[in-house]
Order: structure tokens, then C-alpha cells, then sequence
């Protein structure tokens, strides 16, 4: 699976956003990646990282330990087919539903992450809406002082987990 990571600018040439578009088009995962918010990222990678069921608005990344026979029938029923142990399901509210072996969206994931925190890692309005995050939510500590820095532990983990993966 090929993939391009864009910096997407508005009508005035300003940064929009991040984009992936991927050949084959897959409009679900370039949809699921690029609508994650920046400061849950972090999070989001902890989660992948620890293979954790997570969602967010409109998103949902559900895991093959975290599927129960019910979930099955209605993957099978959308898929046309049952998760497998190694796959993932990515359903975005949207676009759709899709399967993926995790090995690879580990490693798109990683890709894309990277090219996230280049983009932020500097952006001081990221950094203290995530600090206000963790504040709120009474969740803070030295490792998660800062999105850059949650960031950083977070991509070194999960390169880890890919190496495990090559090995």
C-alpha cells in the first residue's frame, strides 16, 4: 500500500491541514488519520501501541481481542467477512468501515505521526490545549507535560512495537 502525506493549504494558501491519500484510494483510513484531533494523538498511538479499542467523535479503532461475537456478526455483516486475529477495524461515521492487518497501520501510523509532530511539535497553542487537557482531567505528569514531548515517548514506543514486528 503506497502512500502520499500532504500539507493541505485553504483558498489564501495558508496550512489547513494533514492529509494521506493512499494508492489504492482508501478513502476510510485517509478519512480516520486526518481526523483524529492533533492533541489526542499522544493517546491515540498509546493505545495502538498497547492494543486498546479506542474511539473519538466519529471514530473508532476496534481490536480482535476486543471483539466479542456480537461485534463479529455485525463486522461480518458490514464486511462481508469476520475480523481476524492481527487485523484491526477502523470504522470513521462517514466514509465507512474497513479491516486492516495491524502490522501494517502500525507502520502508516508511525509514518503519518511523524509527519504530525513535525508539523506541531513547535505550535505553542497545541501544547497548552493539551496541557489544559491533562489539567482538566487531572491526568498530568512529568511524562505528558507537553504534546511534543508526549509525542516523542509515544513514536519511540511505537517503534518498538514495529521493530518487534520485522524481528
Amino acid at each position: 500500500m503506497e502512500y502520499v502525506i500532504s500539507h493541505r493549504k485553504d483558498n489564501k494558501g495558508s496550512f489547513y491541514r494533514l492529509d494521506i491519500d493512499f494508492k489504492p484510494e482508501n478513502l476510510i483510513l485517509s478519512g480516520f488519520l486526518s481526523q483524529i484531533k492533533v492533541i489526542d494523538y499522544p493517546d491515540f498511538i498509546n493505545d495502538v501501541i498497547n492494543s486498546n479499542s479506542t474511539g473519538y467523535e466519529y471514530l473508532s479503532l476496534r481490536m480482535y481481542t476486543d471483539i466479542d461475537c456480537d461485534d463479529q456478526s455485525w463486522i461480518k455483516n458490514v464486511i462481508g467477512r469476520e475480523l481476524q486475529i492481527g487485523e484491526i477495524f477502523l470504522h470513521h461515521e462517514f466514509t465507512g468501515d474497513t479491516i486492516i492487518q495491524q502490522v501494517i497501520f502500525d507502520k502508516i501510523l508511525y509514518d503519518f505521526s511523524l509527519v504530525v509532530l513535525d508539523t506541531y511539535r513547535y505550535n505553542e497553542n497545541v501544547n497548552i490545549d493539551y496541557f489544559k487537557y491533562y489539567i482538566r482531567d487531572k491526568k498530568i505528569s512529568q511524562n505528558n507535560r507537553s504534546w511534543s514531548e508526549a509525542m516523542k515517548y509515544s513514536l519511540s514506543k511505537l517503534s518498538e512495537k514495529i521493530s518487534l514486528h520485522n524481528n
